[in-house]
């Protein structure tokens, strides 16, 4: 703290300008014949980290002045104050113009380089928040929430899950490009009593996607009245027959007994796993040992020339396998049978010219077994497809006994990068999309 007195006959001046009387004589502090008397520092000198803006200081601690991010010329954010008492922007930022003033608040999200091993196109990320400030701010119904870029473009999402009580949010969002040598960040937006609901599912999952089903409606143990819904638009809802919800690898997930339990997927003939590239994935958690099917398309009671099974548990338990059905068999030596979630994915990659084809079998995101050559047999048009369910005397004769979420189909035959970073999104969401702190707008 400076402090300059000066004394001349009667008369004081303190470092705010305040003159007042100061007799010499009184004891105060004089010039004398010699001049001024100090104490602190040089003429005018502010002291930085007292929480007061002085001097040339620009700030000091939350002392800013009359200056903040819109007075600096930005749309929201805070000012914070360096440890030299200068002012860093750094967290002011410009709004787009159709997100200005309608949404009170947002987060930023960050996918940290190296998330996945290439650039991945039209990848549905998985979002997750738990934050007790997100529920207090957004309405209650959580449809007032809205992705978008840096940019401010509109990120199309699908709302798996939103409950303000447990505070648990879940999303699925489209990324046009999720980068491998650099961050992708984008932001959630939320607090508008005006907005309207943006959760669209169908172009989430409208980039090669055949059927996707979440899993999480609500159903009762042995009835057949509920159905699983297909996200991509494509009407391949699945009926059910005995399963009943319960807790899941992402939010809910269906139970299956294992004795007669399956879900019955409708248009089964618009899902293609004949001569054609595609994709099968899911999460599964067993409960029990035995030949198992997960996704089986077939005729039910036997087991044929062209039918299209993959399941767990064929020569040893845990094994997971595929089976065309008279073609060939490809099974892993990894245990996925242990009451633990475990990803399963099988990938048909099929060329054309020679009608074969190389299959791949990953377990949570690592490449298990591969085969080259398969000569793949065609769809049969009698065949229905069914989650959960067997083949009567094939490989997966046994109807599925545990839990399964997220089950997918693509006519693509995805990447190996594509595959490793949906294992990763899905399994840790938490640390794959960070959830940055709350901006106010």
């Amino acid at each position: 703290m400076v402090h300059l007195v000066f004394s001349w006959a009667a008369c004081s001046l303190d470092r705010h300008g305040t003159m007042s009387s100061t007799r010499a004589d009184a004891g105060g502090p004089a010039f004398g014949t010699s001049g001024a008397a100090i104490s602190g520092g040089g003429l005018g000198a502010p002291e930085c980290g007292n929480g007061l803006k002085e001097g040339t200081e620009e700030c000091d601690g939350e002392d800013f002045g009359a200056r903040d991010c819109v007075s600096d010329e930005s749309d929201a954010g805070k000012l914070t104050c360096t440890l030299d008492c200068q002012i860093d922007d750094s967290a002011c930022f410009d709004l787009p113009d159709e997100l200005e003033g309608t949404w009170a608040y947002r987060k930023p999200i960050t996918i940290a380089p190296g998330a996945a091993t290439s650039d991945l196109n039209m990848f549905p990320v998985l979002v997750t928040i738990d934050d007790p400030e997100f529920f207090e701010h957004a309405r209650a119904d959580g449809r007032d929430v809205v992705f978008a870029d840096v940019d401010g473009k509109d990120l199309p999402y699908e709302r798996e899950l939103y409950d303000p009580v447990t505070h648990r949010f879940a999303a699925w969002v489209l990324l046009p490009v999720l980068r491998s040598i650099q961050a992708t960040t984008f932001h959630v937006y939320y607090g508008s009593s005006s907005s309207s609901d943006h959760s669209v599912s169908a172009e989430v999952f409208s980039y090669g996607f055949d059927a996707v089903w979440h899993l999480s409606e609500e159903t009762q143990d042995e009835l057949d009245t509920g159905t699983s819904f297909d996200s991509t638009g494509h009407g391949h809802h699945g009926a059910q027959r005995g399963n009943h919800q319960a807790a899941g690898k992402i939010a809910s997930g269906q139970d299956f007994d294992g004795v007669d339990d399956e879900i019955v997927v409708s248009k089964p003939t618009t899902v293609v796993l004949g001569q054609a590239d595609y994709t099968v994935s899911a999460w599964v958690r067993t409960s029990a040992a035995g030949s198992m099917g997960v996704v089986i398309k077939s005729d039910p009671d036997k087991h044929e020339d062209g039918d299209k099974l993959f399941g767990l548990n064929h020569n040893e338990v845990g094994e997971v396998g595929v089976d065309h059905g008279w073609v060939g068999f490809l099974g892993t030596n990894g245990s996925a049978a242990d009451g633990a979630w475990h990803h399963l994915v099988w990938v048909q990659d099929h060329d054309e010219v020679t009608k074969r084809s190389v299959w791949t079998l990953y377990v949570d995101g690592q490449l298990i077994a591969l085969k080259n050559g398969m000569a793949t047999k065609l769809d049969k048009p009698h065949h229905t497809l069914r989650l959960g369910g067997r083949s009567e005397f094939s490989y997966f004769s046994g109807f599925f006994a545990g839990r399964l979420d997220e089950v997918r189909i693509s006519h693509f035959a995805r990447s190996e990068a594509w595959i490793g970073a949906s294992y990763l999104s899905q399994n840790d969401p938490e640390n794959f999309a960070q959830v940055g702190a709350e901006q106010p707008l």
